[in-house]
């Protein structure tokens, strides 16, 4: 999760071990920190009471893509979801959506070295199933991703889901979606990183 404080955006570790399982502002950059924070392994942190006044949003943040693939990887999955179905089974509702809806989780996630970057305009989308072929590659057994333009893609959506927004806790969350511009796609895909917070 991610939580703007202070005006400045950080990770939120909701159950920090360090601080007795207390929810826990951290960065990985000292110039983002004050004399509350302290050193923890390579990150700071420090830890956040409750209603804190300094807390102007706490969410998260999915990346989506409206993609068409037709390859035979997607076709064969499809075949294969379609059965499960008819027999009653379970499938994810993110799945569905990829191979029926063509809208693709683009949060990353594939432990690979050559992973796609958004730097160069890049997401990874991924597929569940034992059948990879063409453009997609096997990562693990029984998933394969694949290396998208962002400005291939027939839509970009950002989805937030807050539970503070404004310095107001709701009872219940709030989402926002949110269609960009592949300029904007990327820039947000980089403040959300790793190499910022």
């Amino acid at each position: 999760m991610y939580i703007d404080y202070k005006g400045q955006l950080y990770r939120l570790i909701e159950h920090s071990l360090f601080f007795d399982d207390k929810p826990a502002v951290s960065t990985h950059f000292k110039e983002k920190t004050d004399d509350t924070f302290c050193e923890v392994s390579d990150y700071y942190a420090k830890e956040l009471k409750p209603d804190d006044p300094n807390v102007q949003n706490i969410y998260d943040v999915d990346y989506y893509v409206v993609y068409h693939d037709t390859s035979e990887t997607v076709k064969k999955r499809a075949a294969e979801l379609k059965k499960y179905i008819e027999k009653g089974d379970h499938i994810g509702d993110d799945e569905l959506d990829a191979v029926f809806r063509h809208i693709w989780c683009a949060n990353g996630g594939a432990p690979v070295l050559d992973s796609p970057t958004i730097e160069n305009n890049e997401v990874e989308i991924i597929l569940s199933g034992n059948s990879c072929s063409e453009d997609w590659i096997m990562f693990e057994r029984g998933f394969c991703y694949k290396a998208v333009n962002i400005y291939d893609c027939e839509k970009l959506i950002v989805r937030y889901t807050y539970s503070v927004r404004n310095g107001k806790k709701s009872a219940k969350n709030e989402v926002v979606e949110v269609t960009m511009k592949p300029e904007e796609f990327k820039a947000e895909k980089l403040k959300h990183g790793i190499g910022n917070i």
